[in-house]
């Protein structure tokens, strides 16, 4: 049976957490192949593990590049998707459950083939909260900030926006206008700067797919303890006084 929905998940130094999110994306999106990175070191036990998912029709790649960053990362793989029409982005803490709801999202997008990304919600474990950041884009100001609106989201099957939060499923067309943007440190989100680029495209004209969300699907965010090691390629050379932040919540 042919998949349809291309699972990315990159990981870096965090092996501990590789077997938990394959082992939930099996379980949960069964109609999904995993494309799997891993920018970290290589052991002898998780190449033998790796070798037993391409096995079983997922795609792994491990660059010999130490701490490719994650973006060049997503961008390659979009190059080597085989047949699926969908790309999930998750991160490797994030984890599924019976109520994740996870085939809400392709049955939405399957029924409104005027939306190219949906977004689902994000539930923090550790401090039992779900991720607000569900925005329109109010103005462009001069300094090239761009302000936001937060929008009402209890209880909605779907409503319409600009941004989402870091979890979401998107037709592979999208990708034909836009990508991630390589240029920045790992710190420097880019998540922001994805979606300000799909708002430009679209309101150019170039890109005719709307950006959208639902509340009715939850990816559980666990993250576990981050090493020392981790940290200091993860914001190395990240400077936050002299990081330009590009989006103002107006609320």
């Amino acid at each position: 049976m042919k998949k349809e929905i291309a699972i990315f998940v990159n990981t870096f130094l965090r092996d501990d957490l590789i077997k938990r999110f394959v082992d939930c994306c099996e379980k949960y999106i069964p109609n999904g192949k995993l494309y799997i990175t891993d920018n970290g070191r290589m052991t002898e036990e998780k190449e033998k593990y790796y070798m037993e998912l391409i096995h079983k029709g997922h795609s792994i790649h491990t660059p010999k590049g130490f701490n490719q960053w994650w973006r060049k990362s997503f961008n390659d793989k979009i190059n080597r998707i085989s047949y699926e029409k969908y790309i999930l982005k998750i991160d490797d803490d994030f984890i599924f459950d019976e109520n994740s709801n996870i085939e809400k999202l392709l049955e939405t997008m399957e029924s409104h083939p005027d939306i190219g990304l949906l977004g689902g919600q994000v539930w923090h474990i550790k401090n039992n909260r779900k991720s607000d950041y569900v925005f329109k884009v109010t103005r462009e100001r001069d300094d090239g900030v761009f302000e936001l609106k937060v929008l009402p989201f209890e209880d909605k099957d779907l409503i319409f926006s600009d941004y989402t939060p870091d979890f979401w499923l998107a037709r592979i067309e999208l990708f034909d206008h836009v990508r991630m943007r390589e240029d920045l440190k790992p710190a420097e989100g880019g998540h922001e700067l994805f979606f300000r680029d799909i708002y430009n495209a679209r309101k150019s004209g170039e890109l005719k797919l709307k950006v959208a969300y639902t509340d009715k699907v939850i990816a559980l965010h666990e993250k576990s303890g981050n090493s020392e090691e981790y940290k200091k390629y993860r914001y190395g050379g990240f400077n936050p006084e002299t990081y330009k932040k590009n989006i103002k919540m107006v609320r």
